[in-house]
């Protein structure tokens, strides 16, 4: 879990000692990110923070005065990285502007603190959009597409950023995504070796919306019952299509169908031979393999609404195919 801890605003979720502009001198009072991170720590989660450099409530920053102010954004890294316990991931934002925020030093800074951190590429952004782009400074892990699903990567680690609403923020009333909406996102990430990053935004009394929790409900049912066709996977060797993804493990292959659009799938040439196939999401699957390509079938009765997930097991590593285009 990603928690906002200090957004745009400047305004912190956690007791910090720098800035008297947070959480604790509101009638809330409480430490909230303080009790993530017990929360999720208990729960065997873990932790990452959102954390946005610029800040627009801070008069000194982007100023003649902006050494100050990244002297005072060190001092929040260094509290929100010290006091919460092991931290597992550090999401830098952008909005755009200038960078100012003594990068050699911000970065050696969470890196002392906390060797292990994941960090994504905005604090060091410098490129022309969130999306268009696929800058991974040296000192970053991942980039960042938002609120579009990236293309297919597996030579980069990248993750998509996407709200179940309309924005980032909670508001009366929005279009929220539908289950079968966001498992499809989750597959077109995951099925172009990518991960996700889905967002709710709390309603004004801090609880999340129930409708919200309905679609996140959904999805962890849809994921204990098919999670071994994600979790622990990578994506391919199929590129993803508006059809088909694919993720493979060890000497497997996941096909998930998305929608039919006829009566039979046709995947490229792949080095292994299939040795036996079967549809986790029930029924049976027909399967032919040529020297032009394979072929699969499902009863229509069979297909399923959200995806149909057709398991191909190899006789050699899925690891090893190369990637391919699907036509």
């Amino acid at each position: 879990m990603v928690l906002t801890a200090k957004h745009c605003d400047g305004f912190g979720l956690w007791h910090t000692k720098v800035i008297d502009y947070h959480i604790g001198n509101s009638p809330f009072r409480r430490d909230v990110c303080g009790e993530l991170a017990t929360a999720a720590h208990r729960a065997g989660l873990r932790v990452g923070w959102y954390y946005s450099p610029m800040d627009w409530f801070d008069p000194d920053c982007r100023t003649d005065r902006n050494a100050a102010y990244v002297k005072r954004m060190q001092a929040q890294l260094r509290e929100l990285l010290t006091d919460y316990g092991r931290t597992d991931l550090l999401w830098f934002d952008w909005d755009g502007g200038t960078i100012p925020w003594d990068q050699d030093n911000t970065y050696r800074l969470i890196r002392t603190l906390q060797p292990w951190l994941i960090v994504n590429n905005r604090l060091d952004c410098r490129f022309g959009g969130f999306s268009a782009d696929r800058y991974i400074g040296p000192n970053a892990d991942y980039y960042t597409p938002e609120q579009n699903i990236g293309a297919y990567d597996d030579q980069r680690p990248w993750e998509t950023c996407m709200t179940l609403g309309t924005q980032w923020s909670w508001k009366p009333n929005d279009k929220i995504k539908s289950v079968p909406e966001a498992i499809h996102i989750l597959l077109k990430c995951v099925g172009g070796d990518g991960n996700l990053l889905l967002n709710v935004g709390p309603m004004p009394d801090g609880r999340i919306e129930p409708r919200q929790v309905a679609v996140l409900q959904g999805m962890g049912t849809w994921l204990k019952k098919y999670g071994k066709s994600i979790y622990g996977t990578r994506g391919g060797p199929f590129k993803p299509t508006r059809s088909i993804v694919s993720t493979r493990k060890d000497k497997t292959i996941f096909v998930h169908v998305l929608r039919w659009d006829g009566d039979v799938i046709r995947l490229p040439v792949i080095q292994g031979k299939i040795v036996s196939a079967k549809v986790l999401t029930g029924g049976k699957a027909e399967v032919q393999q040529s020297d032009d390509g394979i072929t699969l079938r499902v009863a229509p009765e069979h297909r399923q609404e959200i995806d149909t997930i057709i398991v191909l097991r190899l006789n050699t590593s899925a690891m090893d195919e190369p990637t391919v285009s699907v036509k």
